[in-house]
């Protein structure tokens, strides 16, 4: 008994030194703020206001789609601290600590498993140690500083639930609550992030290859799994009828859809490479970036090696099955992961680093357990200990590294323009945090690289053309405007609803002309302008603001005009 208390006590301490570990890793995040989504999503929405009717916090925000659970949490943290991101930060930590913590079990679990045994010493070994590397890692800590990540950090809570519930399920002597618990999980899962319809398909392959695997007939435990359980089954694979329910009715919000680089082959061809990149992250993880910018790829040999790549994987996985299910375990879990965000469907980002969060934790298992038990036949058990331990410091370091970018949104996104210099909204965005920093002549350096590699792209015009209106070049802010102004016409007055970027537009044409050369056509013109920006959008701060600048100037002439009239 004694024994027992103590080996419990220790595994205790050990998880209070991992958490820990952790946490020191992503302190510098703490005294962030909100960048990119964060603001518009978690900031600046109204609707997290209140808890109740829950729905209003649930599905409010800004322009990206509403994921209901991780919102109504971005709503908690509001109702308890405010806006305070050390809140946020805190509760994004407290949930990847709880995937560690899954991990870990599954991890254990799956191990003896696969060796056909019960759970043993080296078992919680090495999965304590691919949780500790896995928590500490940077690409998967991406997720826990960049707040608005918090559904890839609870669709992956999910994902890990659903299947641990599986496995408690073929532990249990009464195992239908367990099985319940696994639909359940799932079903959250598509509340979270559409990327957790993978968790039946995730469920069915531990199924086959460990629980119900026939050596003697591999494909045919295929079968056998479903069979034994066809109720479970049923209900767990209907769960992605949520998410795609929550997809259809806010069709309109995932704009990242109707602007992708390419379509769906030339997406799903690209994405092999996409993946290679991804495997070179997880084991040199630099160059991370929060707006990750990649043109396609159109050289046929490229695009055909990447291909041959994952068919080479394919292959290897499927003569894996009957004698080595911990190889096609690996890969098909890693790919299937993947296969939301990396397959036929396209959008705009062809890679972004937050999807690895989970796969990058079917790699770590895999490596972890490999090179632990390797190092520890050839080596010793303590060579094998000091190499994860000089790991998972080096990562931590590079974590610890990462998280203090999120201090500043200036800073967030010069290592974007750093690490993606091709991407234009990387240089639109620096240009808009050099102009809340003051310095709008760097601002427009960095609008002017943005429009060079995307000329037409109004939003970035307008950006342009209100830097040109404070730095006092009014006539090239009116060429911007008439340029912005034929690229995206308004429609004429009277005619309908107008959007309201139109609104900071007319205001910043009417700075500009009170700026430069008048007349009375021009007064005229200023004055409808003005007239135009308040109806459309003279709430906006920006609008008010330029359009305070073009009275001002209207006020200065009129001022002269009479001084100059005057005996």
């Amino acid at each position: 008994m004694a024994g027992g208390r103590g080996r419990t006590a220790g595994w205790l301490a050990v998880a209070a030194v991992v958490a820990l570990a952790t946490a020191a890793a992503h302190a510098p995040a703490w005294q962030g703020v909100f960048v990119y989504d964060d603001v518009t999503e978690i900031g600046d929405n109204p609707g997290l206001r209140t808890l109740w009717p829950p729905w209003v916090p649930m599905f409010t925000g800004g322009t990206l789609p509403h994921r209901p659970l991780p919102y109504y949490t971005f709503a908690l943290n509001v109702a308890a601290g405010g806006l305070d991101t050390r809140g946020f930060h805190a509760v994004n930590l407290a949930i990847h600590l709880a995937n560690g913590g899954l991990l870990a079990w599954l991890t254990a679990t799956l191990l003896a498993r696969l060796a056909g045994r019960q759970r043993r010493q080296i078992d919680w070994q090495l999965a304590t140690a691919t949780a500790a590397v896995w928590l500490v890692h940077p690409l998967a800590g991406f997720c826990v500083d960049y707040l608005y990540q918090r559904m890839e950090l609870l669709a992956a809570t999910a994902v890990l639930a659903a299947l641990a519930c599986f496995l408690k399920a073929c532990e249990s002597p009464r195992p239908s609550g367990w099985l319940a618990g696994s639909i359940v999980a799932s079903s959250l899962g598509m509340c979270c992030k559409e990327n957790a319809v993978v968790a039946p398909a995730v469920v069915l392959l531990v199924d086959w290859l460990v629980v119900s695997r026939d050596a003697a007939r591999p494909w045919m435990s295929l079968v056998m799994s479903v069979s034994r359980r066809p109720r479970y089954y049923a209900a767990l694979f209907l769960t992605p009828l949520l998410a795609v329910v929550l997809v259809l009715l806010q069709q309109s919000r995932y704009a990242e859809l109707g602007q992708p680089p390419v379509g769906p082959v030339g997406y799903l061809l690209n994405q092999p490479l996409i993946v290679i990149d991804y495997l070179r992250l997880a084991v040199w993880p630099d160059g991370l970036c929060l707006d990750r910018y990649r043109l396609p790829e159109t050289r046929p040999w490229l695009l055909a090696a990447g291909m041959a790549l994952v068919a080479a994987a394919l292959v290897t996985a499927s003569v894996s099955v009957r004698r080595l299910p911990a190889i096609a375990l690996t890969i098909l879990l890693f790919l299937g992961l993947l296969a939301p965000t990396s397959s036929l469907i396209p959008v705009y980002a062809l890679m972004a680093d937050q999807r690895m969060y989970l796969p990058l934790a079917v790699l770590v298992a895999a490596v972890v357990a490999a090179a632990g038990q390797g190092l520890t036949r050839l080596a010793g058990r303590w060579l094998a200990v000091g190499t994860g331990v000089a790991v998972i410091v080096c990562l931590a370091a590079v974590t610890w590294q990462r998280a203090g970018l999120f201090q500043s949104r200036l800073a967030i996104w010069q290592d974007v323009t750093v690490k993606a210099p091709d991407n234009p909204r990387g240089w639109q965005t620096y240009g808009l945090e050099l102009l809340a920093a003051g310095r709008p002549a760097d601002a427009i350096a960095a609008v002017d690289r943005s429009l060079s590699l995307k000329p037409d792209e109004p939003l970035t015009l307008t950006l342009r053309a209100h830097l040109l209106v404070m730095l006092d070049r009014p006539a090239e802010a009116v060429t911007t405007c008439k340029r912005l102004f034929t690229l995206d016409p308004p429609l004429p007055a009277g005619s309908g609803s107008v959007h309201p970027r139109h609104g900071i537009r007319y205001a910043i044409l009417a700075a500009a002309l009170a700026a430069g050369p008048r007349s009375s056509a021009t007064d005229q013109q200023i004055e409808t302008l003005i007239e135009r920006a308040e109806q459309i959008d003279g709430h906006s701060p920006e609008t008010r603001a330029m359009l305070a600048r073009a009275q001002h100037s209207l006020q200065q002439a009129a001022e002269s005009a009479n001084d100059a009239a005057a005996p």
